[in-house]
């Protein structure tokens, strides 16, 4: 990296450094004084919140018996004397006098809280005085900002209710006590039932235990519906039993994000450095403003690397997402494996949607990826980005996904139509599988005539970037493995880690643990297709040797092409040229390329250029010529079941070999005759391991390459 970065870095990691004590202290749940006081204070002011407001917390601050303990307020309150509040009464300190008040009032209906605080005036500011109110005494007052502007004001419950207790300090000989100066037990309101006191803030309490358990949850993904669930029967009480709510829940989240977010761009980017220590494999790199603030960050996990050299020709940059709290950009690459299953190639944040960001972030993905452009790339129909991908992928051809498109159709069209915006929807699915262009163009046309957009804008433009989005004209391009349905459910997976308040570390985390779920689930599916029989369901030959080579989600894909080629009739109408139509005998047939005894056939559906399964027309052909196999080309290696990314594997053999290789280079520059020795030996070692390696899933390549560059390094070292 840069000198300038690594100065941000250490800068970063300093302040980190020096806030995380106070961040600990802030995020550790302290038993607080019951009096809440600090001496030396002239006063203390009523409480501004109002307990019957859900995000209150401010009775907490008096809180001394957590609903969970085994200790709990009930259980004191049950001693002869504590329910005898009168003036004279004695405590031996305030904050007893505040602990007996607490219990009392929780046992008759109401809260209370700390009103105010009076001290000595003779310059040792002691307080001797102490003051307690029932929740529901003063009056409200207008909250004002710091414009003198009305702020967010929530409803009330303060009714002027007189019911207090006050207690002052007593000096007899040396012991000091506190004694009931006054106590009123009067209230203007309703008190309420053991059921319903519960519910009051000031006896909602969330435990260290908790705590720690909520936070792990969320984590998980778990909504806090789930939590709450989860935890009520963990401690077998009934809805609602637990010593908090879901608002309590939420509050604590929030506040402990809160607590965190100040430095959460310098704990992602220590974060990074740490996972690339652990393995040198995972790629990452980042970009500061010039006040050192954290601008762009991306990077990708070694298992996405692999997955990319097998899986990269079609990539899906989703750029959909916000977050919120940092007002950064989400970006996610994401494929397709040969199981059908969808994996993710790398993840950015970037602080803008500017076409400079996003260059940036394509830039890094390449980086990442050893240089090798994709075939084609799916993205949202935003200007930026096609000028991004235009400027850093120039032979990549670019497309929009349908799914955005559609995301946005109901705000350019629905008002406008009105209710045929129902119908309109469905022909114009139906429209983008027209066969041809000139059956588009055509369709397009009487579209907009049936229902008024011809002058439309958004129609006008769609039309005019009808290239990057329509199927018939991009059947020339392998991309039929990204569809609308795997959008809409990539956009579900990513919506479980992505929320308003996550946190910049959480999220990396997150994406980690789905990165580790996609291979996980890969090695699941490579062990399904081993163990379980592929069921033939037409005996034809050419299905028992697509059987063999392609994966269970591919052949069930060309199995059904394979079904339905034989509800076709075979025509020759030249040498090579065949016509193909269904017996049906609706459509205007398709007409197939292949000449007998060669292995070269092309459909004028161009289905296999599309989604890289031959279609049922050039099937029918192949079997009508007595062909047993399918030609070698139209069984591409990244639907075989060779083209499985055996990671653990390779990963093991990564973590024997790499400490032996450093190991090895450091004693070979020791000196001239070692050296040449060593590189002799590994020269032919090489040589051998290239003549007799593995298969591309064995990584071979991969790691030939690695030991190539050790040993062209090492007299340098």
């Amino acid at each position: 990296m840069d000198d300038p970065k690594l100065a941000a870095i250490t800068a970063l990691k300093i302040e980190l450094s020096h806030a995380r004590p106070q961040m600990q202290l802030l995020l550790s749940e302290r038993r607080p004084d019951p009096t809440g006081m600090v001496v030396g204070d002239q006063q203390e002011h009523s409480e501004e919140s109002d307990s019957s407001e859900p995000s209150s917390v401010s009775l907490h601050a008096m809180q001394v018996f957590c609903p969970a303990e085994e200790d709990s307020a009930d259980s004191v309150y049950n001693e002869p004397s504590s329910d005898m509040l009168h003036p004279g009464k004695v405590f031996s300190t305030a904050e007893a006098a505040f602990e007996t008040y607490f219990r009392y009032a929780k046992k008759h209906g109401f809260s209370i809280r700390k009103q105010r605080t009076y001290v000595t005036e003779d310059g040792s500011k002691e307080t001797y005085r102490r003051d307690f109110v029932c929740h529901r005494a003063g009056k409200w007052k207008r909250k004002r900002n710091d414009g003198g502007k009305e702020g967010r004001n929530r409803k009330s419950v303060r009714c002027m209710c007189e019911a207090h207790l006050c207690v002052y300090r007593v000096k007899t000989g040396e012991a000091m006590t506190w004694q009931v100066s006054s106590f009123s037990d009067k209230h203007n309101h309703e008190l309420l039932t053991e059921d319903e006191v519960r519910h009051l803030p000031a006896y909602r309490y969330i435990s260290d235990y908790y705590k720690g358990r909520l936070v792990e949850m969320e984590k998980s993904g778990m909504s806090v519906k789930q939590m709450m669930k989860l935890l009520e029967v963990e401690q077998k009480v009934e809805v609602g039993g637990l010593p908090f709510n879901e608002t309590d829940i939420r509050n604590f989240l929030s506040q402990s994000k809160n607590t965190e977010r100040k430095y959460d761009a310098a704990n992602l980017v220590l974060l990074c450095r740490s996972l690339q220590e652990k393995d040198a494999e995972f790629r990452y790199d980042y970009s500061v403003d010039e006040q050192n603030r954290l601008e762009h960050i991306a990077w990708c996990h070694a298992s996405s690397v692999r997955g990319y050299d097998h899986y990269g020709d079609v990539v899906a940059f989703d750029t959909s997402y916000k977050l919120n709290a940092y007002d950064m950009i989400v970006g996610i690459w994401v494929g397709v494996t040969n199981h059908g299953v969808s994996c993710l190639f790398g993840c950015c944040l970037l602080r803008n949607e500017k076409a400079s960001s996003f260059s940036w972030a394509l830039k890094a993905f390449l980086r990442f990826m050893n240089g090798k452009h994709p075939n084609i790339i799916f993205t949202d129909q935003d200007s930026a980005i096609r000028e991004a991908v235009r400027e850093e992928m120039p032979g990549t051809m670019h497309a929009f996904c349908m799914w955005y498109i559609m995301k946005k159709a109901p705000g350019w069209f629905s008002s406008l139509l009105g209710m045929p915006y129902n119908k309109w929807q469905e022909e114009f699915y139906k429209l983008n599988e027209a066969e041809s262009e000139e059956d588009f163009h055509v369709g397009w046309r009487d579209m907009g005539e049936k229902y008024g957009l011809c002058g439309d804008l958004n129609w006008i433009n769609l039309y005019e970037l009808r290239a990057f989005w329509a199927k018939p004209f991009l059947k020339s391009s392998f991309a039929g493995i990204w569809t609308t349905n795997r959008s809409e459910s990539m956009n579900s997976f990513i919506k479980r880690f992505i929320t308003s308040e996550t946190l910049l570390t959480e999220f990396m985390e997150q994406v980690g643990r789905a990165v580790d779920a996609i291979v996980l689930a890969g090695e699941k599916q490579n062990m399904q297709q081993k163990v379980n029989k592929i069921v033939l369901k037409t005996g034809a030959p050419i299905e028992e040797h697509a059987s063999k080579l392609l994966t269970p989600y591919a052949f069930n894909q060309y199995q059904e092409e394979i079904l339905q080629s034989f509800f076709y009739r075979v025509q020759q109408i030249d040498n090579g040229e065949w016509l193909v139509k269904h017996a049906s005998m609706e459509d205007k047939g398709f007409k197939v390329h292949h000449v007998v005894g060669k292995w070269v056939v092309s459909c004028s559906c161009r289905a296999f250029e599309f989604n890289g399964i031959l279609c049922r027309h050039a099937v029918a052909v192949l079997q009508r010529n007595n062909s047993f196999v399918t030609p070698n080309q139209y069984l591409p290696v990244r639907w075989r079941r060779e083209a499985r990314v055996e990671s653990n594997a390779y990963m093991e053999r990564l973590k024997v070999l790499k400490p032996i290789a450093m190991e090895l280079i450091k004693e070979s520059v020791k000196s001239e005759s070692v050296f040449s020795t060593v590189l002799e030996v590994l020269t032919k070692t090489l040589n051998d391991a290239k003549a007799h390696g593995g298969s591309s899933s064995d990584h071979g390549d991969i790691g030939v390459e690695m030991i190539t560059d050790l040993c062209s390094n090492a007299p340098g070292d």
